[in-house]
């Protein structure tokens, strides 16, 4: 009993982020004198995506969301804008409108079928008359 009562400790503990979560799939960009990366932080319950832009001072966090079991689609930068690629059952917790002379914009108009395209080649057939 002890046993099992260690365990559901550590993983609660481990549930409400004491330790520290790993970047996973790490992508960088770079145009127009912006620099951009995107990774996801997993923990036992959620998947959260995270944008940071780059400035003299590090890395700074332009937004989070709330995965819902999706990564992030793809960044482009444009100009001046930064615009994030996602499916829309993606929750957005926090995203900077504007930072440092660029637009942040995320795009949720990423279909079922090209998300799974990209993600999982195999099983992109059964979605792609779902939309």
């Amino acid at each position: 009993m002890k046993f099992i009562v260690g365990i559901f400790s550590v993983l609660l503990f481990y549930s409400c982020n004491i330790f520290e979560l790993k970047s996973l799939d790490v992508k960088e960009i770079e145009k127009n004198g912006i620099q951009v990366r995107w990774f996801y932080t997993s923990d036992i319950s959620t998947v959260h995506n995270h944008v940071e832009i780059k400035d003299k001072n590090g890395w700074n966090q332009i937004m989070e969301t709330d995965g819902n079991g999706y990564k992030i689609y793809d960044v482009l930068i444009i100009n001046d804008s930064i615009i994030v690629q996602g499916y829309k059952d993606m929750t957005v917790y926090d995203i900077k409108t504007h930072y440092a002379n660029t637009y942040i914009k995320f795009d949720s108009a990423v279909t079922l079928y090209n998300y799974m395209k990209k993600f999982r080649p195999a099983e992109a057939k059964y979605y792609k008359n779902t939309e």
